[in-house]
């Protein structure tokens, strides 16, 4: 039975560092920090798997609850509406600009709920398999780009034993293995989700894109 987790050694944190750094990790870094951060996404428990019927219907009734939030302020009626106002706490912008916000957060969630999620893996059948470990190399994908300023890259190679290669297959490997230690081969998994992870940020590009 293996042992649970209790935190990266200092070997074990030097070999993250270390493949951080062969990818130019950023001067403004903060390791500590970015250990921590490694450490908290990698040891979250997984909220249980959202299939994407259940993504889209979750989506569904926020972008319901936003309009009736806007209907309901529009019925209140101009002297209600002025009252309310005064209520609102300063937030740095305008009643004007608050319905507006509420028309872009319906924006938002009509869009996001026809994309996948670079954050979230929501499959459309079948059992999901490893997802404790799909959802941390997402979590590490994310925090890759963001601290070396890299896109991520994994493939498969015949030129070393693991058979996998890529930029951020070596900092995966360093960051997962403390804590999944297993028999079972993490660079299938480490592939699987980084090109999940890869279809729904280029999906997101495009349409951040379209917007400009």
């Amino acid at each position: 039975m293996p042992k649970p987790f209790l935190g990266y050694t200092e070997r074990e944190a030097a070999a993250i560092r270390r493949a951080l750094n062969t990818e130019h990790l950023l001067p403004d870094a903060d390791w500590p920090s970015l250990l921590a951060a490694i450490t908290e996404v990698v040891t979250a428990q997984p909220d249980p798997v959202v299939y994407q019927r259940d993504a889209i219907r979750r989506f569904d009734r926020l972008i319901d609850a936003l309009a009736a939030t806007e209907r309901a302020y529009a019925d209140l009626g101009a002297g209600l509406q002025l009252h309310f106002d005064d209520m609102l706490p300063p937030m740095g912008y305008s009643p004007d600009q608050l319905c507006s916000a509420l028309e872009a957060a319906q924006q938002a969630a009509v869009l996001a709920s026809k994309q996948q999620s670079a954050y979230v893996y929501a499959p459309t059948t079948g059992k999901p398999k490893d997802y404790a470990r799909r959802q941390a190399v997402r979590n590490l994908l994310n925090i890759f780009w963001q601290e070396t300023g890299v896109r991520p890259k994994v493939y498969t190679s015949q030129h070393n034993e693991e058979e996998y290669a890529g930029n951020f297959y070596p900092f995966a490997v360093a960051a997962l293995t403390p804590v999944f230690p297993t028999k079972k081969k993490l660079g299938s998994i480490i592939l699987a989700a980084y090109k999940e992870w890869r279809k729904a940020t280029e999906l997101q590009q495009q349409s951040l894109a379209k917007k400009k």
